[in-house]
């Protein structure tokens, strides 16, 4: 059976939490962040920082790519209807 875009989407975001989704603020402005790196000079630390923020981009694409995916009729494998 094939699962419908919306209870993908649904299955991902069952991941995070809602306060992570919608409720988290920041300490911080962009502003700080961008000072905080340009005044970084551990390249561990700034390992880290892109690898969360690479983690994060992919997690948007993801849930933006299930939610404008459209059926090609013709297209469909036998098993999956």
């Amino acid at each position: 059976m094939v699962m419908s875009n919306r209870k993908k989407i649904k299955n991902v975001l069952k991941e995070y939490t809602e306060e992570e989704l919608f409720d988290y603020k920041p300490n911080f402005s962009a502003e700080d962040l961008l000072k905080y790196i340009d005044s970084e000079f551990d390249i561990e630390m700034l390992s880290i920082i892109n690898s969360k923020i690479e983690e994060r981009l992919d997690f948007l694409t993801r849930i933006a790519d299930m939610g404008a995916r459209k059926e090609i009729k013709g297209f469909k494998r036998y098993g999956d209807e």
